[in-house]
C-alpha cells in the first residue's frame, strides 16, 4: 500500500523518510527499506568481513578456474591450427 502511495505521489526518498512508520508492521518494513537506499538502516546487520584465508581461497579458486580454461583454449587452438594447417597443404597440393 505504501509503496503504491509513493509510486502514484512521486515521492522521493527524503519524503518517504520524514512520514510516520507504525510499529511493527509492513509500513515500517517498507521505510527501513527506503533508509536501506541511503544506507541508514537499523535493523539490517552489516556486510561481513571476509578472513585473508577466505581471500586467498577466493583468489585460488578463481585463478585455477582461469588457468583452466588458459590451457582448454590453448589446447584446442593448437588443434585447430594443426587442421586448418593440414586442409590448407591438401588444398595447395590440389591447385
Amino acid at each position: 500500500m505504501k509503496g503504491a502511495l509513493a509510486i502514484s505521489n512521486d515521492l522521493d526518498i527524503d519524503s518517504i523518510t520524514r512520514t510516520i512508520h507504525a510499529h511493527p508492521t509492513l509500513s515500517e518494513a517498507f521505510m527501513e527499506a527506503v533508509h536501506g537506499l541511503e544506507g541508514q538502516a537499523i535493523h539490517i546487520a552489516p556486510p561481513r568481513k571476509r578472513s585473508k584465508k577466505e581471500k586467498v581461497a577466493d583468489f585460488l579458486k578463481y585463478s585455477i578456474i582461469n588457468s583452466e580454461w588458459i590451457v582448454l583454449y590453448t589446447v584446442y587452438s593448437l588443434i585447430f591450427f594443426r587442421i586448418y594447417r593440414k586442409v590448407l597443404t591438401l588444398l595447395f597440393l590440389l591447385i
